[in-house]
């Protein structure tokens, strides 16, 4: 039997919204449209699949991967369905690929709802996107489905920031009241919009803004050999916040979406490139130091363990953090053999795909490598740290690389 729309009324919105995307941020958002009373469904783009989601599948499962390792009853139906029946389509893709196999994969991602939405759908991409490329995604849609964009649908620019529902830019400049209501309903935070063109530099702007005293920063203290001067030279230069491995990359899979689209010559161009070579460079930065943590403490590769504390959220929409984490391990093994990843959130008995709490080897001296703040704290508790007899070495991740003891 042909589905049959239901149509749901709040403060004026009827209709159906699907959440293109089974990411954390995605299943954020339809969980705040849920509660506020729309009818939602989350897609599921690997198999390709709609669930449509009730308020006590939502109260009963706060996270996307408590969700799927539930047994939580759904109704389900075809992704070309889900699309199709849309009034509101809100694109929040789970990306794992990287630089421009990551671009393939968004554009053949977006190119499954071109072809299935329907007139007088409104659609809001909420990935980063490049310059001018919110005008190719309009003309994707145009094409495939033969409608017009500003009669037959409503095309957003709405990019979230990693893990939230904040949007740091948005457009078109006179966006529609079912659109603002929508954003509401999803307790996404916006700024006043603008054109899709100043939108698309104002992200740039937003993001490029905070990398560079970063880059900057991290390329001094690359210059700095000695951990304890450059552990002065920040005292210097004043107070700030510490900037660890998982702040350090929260936005690189951005930049590299935009440094594509800007043309040779570019001022902007050169600046995006520098810092993202300084960026990139870090991954090297940090193994060096651990291996000159090994040396200073004469320490052999058959008797040390080294423990990553970085609990990589693997639903996010953007998958650079899972690139780094991978690049550093595999750095990591060339030197030491017994590598592993600690993960707040899960355990696994896999060998190298997490941490073990198994009885700890006597015989290796353990190096603890922390990558954000939350896993600071996770730390703590998991290695006692408290201990003054402990030989656990902890270096934090951070600009600095220094020791947490």
């Amino acid at each position: 039997m042909p589905y049959k729309r239901i149509g749901l009324s709040l403060d004026g919105i009827t209709g159906l919204v699907t959440i293109v995307g089974l990411s954390t941020e995605g299943y954020s958002l339809a969980s705040a449209l849920v509660q506020n009373g729309m009818e939602t469904i989350i897609v599921d783009e690997n198999l390709q699949m709609g669930m449509k989601l009730t308020q006590e599948v939502v109260s009963s499962y706060n996270e996307v991967g408590n969700l799927l390792d539930g047994d939580s009853l759904v109704n389900v139906e075809p992704m070309p369905s889900s699309i199709n029946r849309a009034d509101y389509i809100l694109f929040t893709p789970k990306i794992r690929k990287t630089d421009q196999e990551a671009k393939t994969e968004v554009n053949t991602r977006f190119r499954d709802i071109a072809k299935n939405i329907s007139k007088n759908t409104i659609i809001m991409f909420c990935l980063p996107a490049g310059f001018n490329e919110n005008r190719v995604n309009i003309s994707v849609i145009e094409k495939m489905s033969g409608l017009q964009e500003g009669e037959d649908f409503e095309y957003v620019y709405a990019p979230l920031n990693p893990k939230s529902k904040n949007i740091l830019s948005l457009g078109p400049q006179n966006i529609g009241k079912k659109t603002k209501e929508i954003l509401f309903k999803a307790k996404i935070k916006f700024p006043k919009a603008t054109t899709l063109e100043t939108s698309e530099a104002l992200y740039f702007r937003k993001i490029l803004s905070r990398y560079i005293p970063k880059a900057l920063d991290l390329e001094i203290y690359k210059k700095i050999p000695n951990r304890e001067e450059r552990l002065k030279i920040k005292k210097n230069m004043g107070p700030n916040e510490p900037e660890y491995l998982d702040k350090i990359t929260e936005n690189l899979f951005d930049l590299k979406f935009v440094i594509g689209t800007l043309d040779t010559g570019d001022p902007s161009l050169y600046l995006t490139t520098g810092v993202l070579r300084s960026i990139e460079g870090y991954v090297k930065y940090v193994v060096d130091e651990i291996r000159n943590v090994m040396k200073e403490n004469e320490l052999k590769a058959s008797k040390t363990k080294v423990t990553l504390a970085w609990s990589v959220d693997k639903y996010e929409m953007r998958g650079e953090k899972l690139g780094v984490l991978n690049s550093i391990k595999e750095r990591l093994h060339d030197y030491i053999g017994d590598v592993n990843v600690l993960n707040h959130g899960e355990y696994t008995t896999q060998a190298g795909r997490g941490f073990t709490m198994t009885i700890p080897d006597m015989d290796k001296t353990d190096i603890v490598v922390i990558c954000s703040e939350e896993d600071e704290k996770y730390v703590s508790k998991v290695f006692n740290l408290n201990d003054k007899k402990s030989e656990t070495i902890i270096l934090k991740a951070n600009l600095l690389v220094d020791q947490y003891r």
